[in-house]
């Protein structure tokens, strides 16, 4: 979950719609999940877990995040308390064996209403370390699908006697209304792949170059803390350039804005990789 610093109230986004201001002050990346926001978004009160609608108030603004429909479906009405993560006020990214939260392949079977084989697939869980980041999981329903389109909840739900469907086609269906499962394993493998290209590279150059495309490519993705968690073990000066931080890629400061550095070694704590 990507730390951010909660930029203070401005009073122009007073114009705008909650969801909108939490967008400009903080990223179009759902506070929760950190999939790409492209259409639908809530802004999420985390003083009272309810959904807010209308313009931003300043009296909201020290609770307020932005959610996708999905984490947005799964908190709505349950205040946090205090025993979750908040990506504003913990410590939601850290490297090494502190890290609150862990990404893991894991084998998924989803079953089917026409009496054949499960479908069998992997998909990357968010893994909680400790008590709050569970409940965090938990609250925002990060590893558990959540079905917004109503549409498709009642075909799920169809009658087998009169829409059999399979392991495969259900979860097709699943992943079209809740994709975040889906694309976080994507973002995964597209950091995996980025990692075993950087070994390849030769120079500065190259190097700086592979900086500039791998910001596209994390804003165009998303799930900033799958990507800076694998790719700062390859070369973390360099990565961080990408994610928004120290000397930022300029693609990279307009995707990520507020981003907390506090999790960073000090430059002086640094090996250079070669």
């Amino acid at each position: 979950m990507r730390p951010v610093a909660r930029p203070p109230w401005n009073p122009r986004w007073a114009a705008l719609d909650a969801s909108h201001a939490a967008v400009a002050a903080l990223g179009e990346y759902c506070s929760a999940c950190e999939i790409r926001l492209l259409s639908m978004r809530s802004a999420w009160n985390a003083g009272t877990g309810e959904v807010v609608s209308g313009r931003a108030r300043p009296e909201d603004w020290d609770d307020l995040l932005v959610l996708c429909p999905h984490c947005a479906r799964a908190a709505a009405g349950r205040a946090p308390g205090g025993n979750v993560l908040l990506p504003d006020r913990d410590a939601t990214f850290a490297l090494g064996p502190g890290a609150p939260f862990g990404h893991e392949l894991r084998t998924v079977e989803v079953a089917g209403t026409d009496g054949g084989e499960p479908d069998v697939t992997e998909r990357v869980f968010v893994v909680p370390h400790g008590d709050a980041a569970a409940g965090t999981v938990r609250l925002f329903g990060l590893n558990t699908a959540q079905q917004v389109d109503r549409r498709l909840r009642v075909a799920l739900h169809a009658d087998p006697a009169e829409r059999p469907l399979s392991g495969e086609r259900r979860r097709q269906m699943m992943e079209l209304d809740d994709p975040r499962l889906m694309l976080r394993t994507a973002a995964w493998e597209h950091a995996k792949d980025a990692a075993a290209g950087y070994g390849r590279l030769t120079g500065d150059d190259a190097r700086a170059g592979w900086a500039q495309l791998l910001a596209h490519a994390i804003s165009s993705w998303g799930f900033w803390s799958v990507w800076a968690a694998v790719l700062t073990e390859v070369d973390l000066p360099l990565v961080t350039s990408a994610l928004g931080l120290r000397r930022p890629v300029a693609v990279a400061a307009r995707a990520f804005p507020a981003t907390r550095a506090d999790w960073l070694p000090q430059p002086s704590d640094t090996t250079k990789q070669d």
